[in-house]
């Protein structure tokens, strides 16, 4: 289910009429075997602890009284129900092994021991209030196309996100999480609602997909404390005129943008008076060529 960034580069210039640079080039040989074994360490299996607590779906009922802390699921089990562990205080950490449909409506909803989340294969939705009010949840890195209305509400305590093949971001998912300061999307995102970092105001660290190279500022206009953009993008453009963009303060952020188009951003005025434009590749979260490492 995967989207190619080169698949996602050619779609856009043939609406946008750009020309694509070599940001969308061939990748090399050694470029490609990067690839694979990126694509081999996502896929890896997270080691399992010896007091793991694994449920079929004929079990699931069980699992609200469930002392375990650390809980799996096995492979019968395609989606989790509503309100699965709501509350559940004991949970401290989830491991999905297998390819999941949906973590139900409120599954984990207020698990205030939870702090972790293991997941080895896509998550297609990350359901409504799902973990909403996890409080100790400090972060979540994930394949997943969509984080449900209030997903990620009120997890004080969350510091990143990392949202692999996502297409949407629907309201209050990242709201009243004061102490979230990275959050990274794909540039395949298609959707971010207007109201999903609601009240989260000290985001550090923003990836800017193509899509939303106007609208994420406006988005995260909260967040006065911008260190570092990610500009994730098949060809360069000109630095964002809306009010939200003007109001960032350039100087004490650093852009990253795809490593083929450093000079062509360096070179343009509009992005005059960041701290730094940098290549991609050494941002820690993406490769030369947008995608999540």
């Amino acid at each position: 289910m995967k989207k190619t960034f080169m698949t996602l580069t050619m779609g856009m210039a043939l609406v946008a009429g750009m020309t694509l640079t070599s940001c969308g080039e061939k990748k090399t040989a050694n470029a490609e075997q990067t690839a694979t074994e990126q694509e081999t360490t996502e896929t890896a299996s997270t080691p399992k602890p010896a007091d793991l607590k694994t449920f079929k779906a004929s079990t699931l009922g069980d699992a609200q009284a469930s002392t375990a802390a650390n809980v799996g699921f096995a492979a019968d089990v395609q989606s989790t129900p509503e309100n699965l562990m709501e509350n559940n205080t004991s949970l401290k950490a989830l491991y999905f092994e297998n390819e999941l449909g949906m973590i139900g409506t409120a599954s984990f909803k207020g698990c205030t021991s939870l702090e972790n989340i293991y997941a080895d294969q896509l998550i297609m939705v990350v359901g409504d209030e799902a973990f909403m009010g996890c409080t100790s949840l400090k972060e979540c890195t994930i394949r997943t196309n969509t984080y449900g209305l209030n997903a990620f509400d009120g997890c004080s305590s969350l510091e990143k996100v990392i949202m692999k093949d996502g297409w949407t971001i629907r309201d209050n998912a990242l709201a009243n999480c004061p102490a979230l300061k990275t959050v990274i999307v794909p540039m395949t995102i298609e959707k971010i609602e207007e109201k999903a970092f609601e009240n989260t105001a000290n985001i550090e660290e923003l990836a800017i997909p193509y899509n939303y190279k106007d609208r994420m500022y406006t988005l995260a206009s909260a967040s006065k404390n911008l260190k570092k953009v990610f500009i994730l993008t098949p060809a360069a453009y000109k630095f964002p005129t809306t009010a939200s963009a003007k109001a960032l303060n350039k100087s004490q952020c650093e852009a990253y943008v795809p490593d083929a188009l450093v000079k062509d951003f360096q070179a343009d005025e509009t992005w005059a008076g960041f701290a730094a434009i940098k290549p991609l590749s050494e941002s820690g979260y993406f490769d030369a060529q947008c995608n999540i490492k």
